[in-house]
């Protein structure tokens, strides 16, 4: 069973929360920065989930830094949300976004291609 790649949005009158989905890469690096652009309008608590995400790439760090910097300007911080042990953990661990932003790890199955 392949695993599908997207982004989606939610939001509430308190969050806007962007989830990626799979594998993000240059190929849907986009319509992330498109949703993280929408989110620093919409609301001052922005969030990225990457529970559901097996690969990240730089394309998708530059979109985080962006938006971390336009929310540094508000006075506000970035909130990303992973598995431990994650390929999206590993990276941001490596890069220390965590100096920047808030990165919230949490236990739970890590998703691989192929579901397993």
């Amino acid at each position: 069973m392949e695993q599908t790649t997207g982004i989606s949005i939610s939001e509430s009158s308190e969050s806007f929360t962007v989830t990626g989905t799979g594998e993000l890469d240059l190929k849907i690096a986009q319509q992330f920065k498109d949703a993280l652009e929408r989110g620093t309008r919409s609301s001052s608590q922005l969030a990225v989930d990457f529970r559901k995400s097996y690969y990240i790439d730089t394309a998708i760090l530059q979109a985080l830094v962006d938006t971390q910097r336009i929310l540094s300007k508000k006075n506000s911080r970035l909130r990303v949300v992973v598995l431990a042990g994650s390929h999206p953990d590993y990276v941001l661990k490596t890069v220390g976004f965590s100096e920047v932003m808030d990165i919230v790890v949490e236990d739970g199955p890590q998703k691989t291609p192929g579901g397993g």
